[in-house]
């Protein structure tokens, strides 16, 4: 099986696999898709993430992982909820704009040097495929919301710093980090 590495806006040409719309999975999935996709939860447990966009990994598909953990759960005022690894593909959102927005934290493994804050939707509706190419779809609120919207983002060459606006908290990793685990309440 092959390994994939998470590759950054820092690399040159990989910038284009993240900056660029990724293509719709055709159904009944690929050997190849299913070899990407199995490769991609190996790195998702390798790395203790809380999504994985194909684009990430240099594959301009649309395939996205995701879950939300206890810790997670601990450190985010909006995560009441945990989900299990979850694979979605095709994923698209519509908000509920009567909900309106937050503005969270965010970071990337594709964005090493940034962290900041970004508004997000607080509540969407969600939808893609499963492996089978059954329809998934739900609603999804806090930070599952966020979460899901960073990662569809990724399928649509977007990334977070690309929604930062001049007036966010945004800053250089480290420096950011330790307001993050100061607003937490938190000590490094």
């Amino acid at each position: 099986m092959e390994k994939y590495n998470i590759i950054h806006i820092e690399q040159g040409d990989c910038e284009r696999t993240l900056k660029e719309p990724a293509k719709e999975v055709p159904f009944p999935l690929s050997e190849e898709h299913l070899n990407l996709i199995h490769a991609m939860s190996q790195k998702f447990e390798d790395d203790n993430m809380a999504g994985l966009a194909a684009p990430q990994v240099g594959h301009p598909w649309k395939i996205i992982l995701f879950h939300v953990t206890e810790m997670a759960m601990e450190n985010r005022e909006n995560a009441d909820d945990s989900v299990p690894l979850t694979l979605l593909i095709n994923p698209s959102y519509e908000p509920v704009k009567e909900d309106g927005q937050n503005n969270d934290w965010e970071a990337c493994f594709s964005v090493h040097s940034t962290m900041g804050k970004v508004d997000r939707w607080n509540t969407i509706h969600f939808k893609g495929f499963n492996i089978e190419g059954k329809p998934v779809e739900g609603l999804a609120q806090g930070f599952l919301a966020r979460l899901l919207q960073h990662e569809i983002d990724h399928v649509n060459g977007v990334l977070f710093v690309d929604r930062l606006k001049p007036e966010n908290t945004q800053g250089p990793m480290d420096e950011m980090r330790k307001m993050r685990l100061q607003e937490l309440g938190m000590e490094e």
